[in-house]
């Protein structure tokens, strides 16, 4: 069963998120999120892009939440 038939992939690319879209997903605050990253700067995934907004690949963070 298809549940959009007509549909057409357009675009499959990486989800980029911010801190706070990743506080977010995970139901943290973007400080708790914030805190929980410089606590553990070693090892947290590094941002695809930095500057005064860094942003992330979800499933590099998420990957690296759950270990």
């Amino acid at each position: 069963m298809c549940a959009a038939p007509s549909a057409r992939l357009i675009e499959v690319a990486p989800d980029l998120v911010g801190l706070a879209g990743v506080a977010e997903i995970v139901g943290v605050s973007r400080q708790n999120m914030r805190t929980l990253m410089l606590a553990h700067s070693g090892s947290f995934p590094a941002p695809v892009h930095e500057g005064s907004v860094s942003i992330w690949h979800m499933a590099d963070v998420l990957t690296w939440l759950q270990a």
